[in-house]
C-alpha cells in the first residue's frame, strides 16, 4: 500500500501506513536476530562460504543504507585503500548482515548532520573495514560489554535490542574474522571487522546467448514454480519478479497441482508456501526428493512460522532455503542469488 497507494491514500493514511510497517519491521527485526544469535550458539547456524569482494560488499551495504542517512541528514563516505579490489572468504548474506548492522547503529546514534565514513586496511593477508562515526560515543567503563547479548549503553536512550553488536561477534568469529571498537564518550566511534585474503573467485564462461540475463551480479532462473494459495502472497511474488522479463513465474494453488506442473515442466526453481489446502509443504518437498528426476531442483520454503523446529524440518525434507514471511525483498533475491549460483 505504502508504494503502490500515494495516489488513492491521503497523506495520514500513508502516515499510519509507515507507522505499521516501521513497527512490524521493529518486531521482525527482533524475531530474526534473537532467532540467529540462537541457532548459532547451539550451532545449526548454515552458512555458505565463498569468495566474496569487499568492494562490492560495501557498495551494496550504503545504497540500501543512502536513505536511513538521508532521514538524519548525514553523508555516508568510502576510502578504499589504493582502489583494491580484494576478497574475502564470508557468507555473502551474513557478511552483508554484519556490513548493514554496522552502519545502522553508526546512523542511530549519531546527531543530525554528522557524517559515517567506512575505511579499508589492507595488509599482505587481512583486510579490516572501519566504520567510523562523529556520534555520542561509549564510555570507557561500558566498552568491553558493549557485544555482549542484550547489553545496552543505559544513557543512549534510542530504539533497539541489545542483540545486533553480539550477532555481529558470533557472526564474524563463525567466518574465521575479528572485531572490535574503539570509542571515546562524546567525540564518536570506530567499529572494525577484520578477514583473512582469499583468492578471487575463478571466472565463469560467458553465457550463451538465450541464456538468463544477469541480475544484480549474476543469472536469474528462467523458470519458478510458486505453490501458493493466498492470492495476495502471489501478487507479491509477481510484483517482485515482475521488472525481469526473462523470469517466467508459473503458479499452482494446491500441492497436488504444483507436483504435476513440476513434473510437466521441469523448472529452474521451486518456490512452496508451507500451509497449503490439501497437503502441507513439508509433503509437497518430501514427494519431489523421492523422484529422481526432480530431487535436484532448488526448494524454498516461504511460511510466517519462525520455528526453530519448522526450520529444521524443512532442512531435513530436503528444503535449499527457508524464507519467512513477510518477505525481506532484498532478502529474498538474495537467497535466489545464493541458490541460482549454487
Amino acid at each position: 500500500m505504502e508504494e503502490q497507494g500515494e495516489k488513492d491514500l491521503t497523506e495520514k493514511q500513508l502516515n499510519r501506513i509507515r507507522k505499521i510497517l516501521k513497527a512490524g519491521n521493529h518486531l521482525l527485526y527482533l524475531i530474526n536476530e534473537t532467532l540467529d544469535l540462537s541457532k548459532i550458539e547451539s550451532g545449526h547456524l548454515a552458512i555458505n562460504l565463498e569468495p566474496v569482494s569487499v568492494k562490492e560488499a560495501i557498495e551494496d551495504a550504503l545504497k540500501i543504507m543512502k536513505p536511513l542517512a538521508k532521514d538524519k541528514h548525514s553523508i555516508l563516505y568510502t576510502h578504499f585503500h589504493a582502489y583494491q579490489e580484494v576478497f574475502v572468504e564470508v557468507d555473502e548474506l551474513r557478511f552483508q548482515q554484519i556490513l548493514l548492522n554496522l552502519l545502522t547503529n553508526a546512523i542511530k546514534y549519531s546527531p543530525a548532520y554528522r557524517d559515517i565514513t567506512i575505511y579499508t586496511d589492507i595488509t599482505q593477508h587481512h583486510v579490516t573495514i572501519s566504520i567510523e562515526d562523529k556520534g555520542f560515543g561509549i564510555p570507557a567503563s561500558e566498552s568491553n560489554r558493549i557485544f555482549e547479548p542484550f547489553y545496552r549503553v543505559n544513557r543512549l536512550e534510542k530504539d533497539g535490542t541489545g542483540i545486533g553488536l553480539a550477532l555481529v561477534k558470533q557472526l564474524v568469529v563463525l567466518m574465521n574474522g575479528t572485531c572490535g571498537v574503539q570509542s571515546e564518550e562524546g567525540k564518536g566511534s570506530t567499529f572494525w571487522v577484520r578477514f583473512p585474503l582469499v583468492h578471487p573467485p575463478v571466472p565463469k564462461q560467458l553465457c550463451d546467448e538465450g541464456e538468463a540475463e544477469p541480475f544484480l551480479g549474476f543469472s536469474m532462473p528462467t523458470s519458478l514454480v510458486y505453490i501458493e494459495d493466498n492470492d495476495t502472497n502471489i501478487e507479491l511474488m509477481q510484483s517482485i519478479l515482475s521488472p525481469y522479463k526473462n523470469v517466467k513465474l508459473l503458479v499452482a494453488k494446491t500441492g497436488e497441482n504444483g507436483i504435476g506442473l513440476i513434473r510437466s515442466i521441469s523448472p529452474d526453481m521451486i518456490l512452496i508456501d508451507i500451509d497449503l489446502p490439501d497437503m502441507n509443504g513439508f509433503e509437497v518437498c518430501t514427494q519431489l526428493q523421492l523422484e529422481k528426476e526432480l530431487k535436484h531442483i532448488p526448494r524454498v520454503a516461504l511460511s510466517a512460522s519462525a520455528m526453530q523446529s519448522d526450520i529444521d524440518q524443512a532442512f531435513l525434507v530436503g528444503f535449499s532455503e527457508y524464507v519467512t514471511k513477510p518477505i525481506h525483498i532484498v532478502t529474498f533475491l538474495n537467497v535466489l542469488k545464493r541458490l541460482t549460483k549454487a
